[in-house]
């Protein structure tokens, strides 16, 4: 498990340059490990907890972990603004966007926040027409920490792994993570780098044999990066 840093692909982009995993293959290398095996991503603005396998045992029921969204993850944010309520749910499907970007299935006039449910849900509703043409179901749960002066830490919980879901599902709803320059152009560029780190992840290592199954919590502590000016 590696505290991956802000600004550097895990691996790799189709420009080239260096990545994430040419410094962990040679890391292992040195180290006796083995050769790495890739498990899941961050993105590469997005800092925090990245997990690794080091056996293809391993790798089988990590990647099973998280393809039935076993794997629990908590993401921290700084947000402009402040979200309202401060405790929600956000169910909106995503779909592939213009030049790489992922938009909400749906009109962000229609997004309504369902306060019959608990905890209040933001959801586009059931007669809303779905634009996305091959869209999939996309859940977080958020949390406001602390607040700021214009701006707050949030928890985010990924109910599903979704590629730039927590990006995506902040800004339709107008609270862009801060330095998120694809999706909130305006946002205010007062931070060095996108503000989302990956906090904690707990996995079970159920790999070695049944009397060394354990779930294990893996914590990465806050970088200064992610403090705003």
């Amino acid at each position: 498990v590696v505290n991956k840093p802000a600004g550097i692909s895990v691996l790799g982009e189709r420009g080239g340059g260096l990545c994430l995993w040419d410094w962990l293959r040679e890391y292992c290398r040195a180290a006796g490990r083995g050769k790495p095996l890739p498990v899941h991503r961050l993105d590469k603005g997005t800092s925090g907890v990245l997990v690794v396998a080091l056996s293809p045992r391993a790798q089988r029921s990590l990647t099973r972990q998280f393809t039935l969204r076993r794997v629990h993850k908590i993401y921290i944010g700084v947000v402009c603004g402040c979200p309202d309520p401060a405790d929600a749910h956000i169910d909106l499907p995503l779909c592939p966007g213009r030049k790489g970007r992922y938009r909400v299935a749906g009109l962000r006039s229609a997004i309504t926040l369902d306060t019959s449910l608990t905890p209040p849900t933001w959801r586009l509703p059931a007669e809303a027409p779905d634009l996305g043409k091959g869209s999939f179901p996309s859940r977080t749960h958020y949390r406001v920490v602390r607040r700021l002066d214009g701006h707050c830490h949030v928890a985010l919980h990924p109910l599903t792994g979704r590629t730039h879901q927590l990006r995506v599902h902040l800004s339709w709803l107008g609270w862009p993570l801060r330095g998120d320059g694809l999706y909130d152009k305006k946002a205010p560029g007062a931070i060095a780098r996108l503000a989302l780190h990956c906090r904690k992840m707990a996995v079970l290592c159920d790999w070695a044999g049944e009397a060394s199954v354990r779930r294990m919590v893996f914590r990465a502590p806050m970088p200064e990066g992610m403090m705003p000016a």
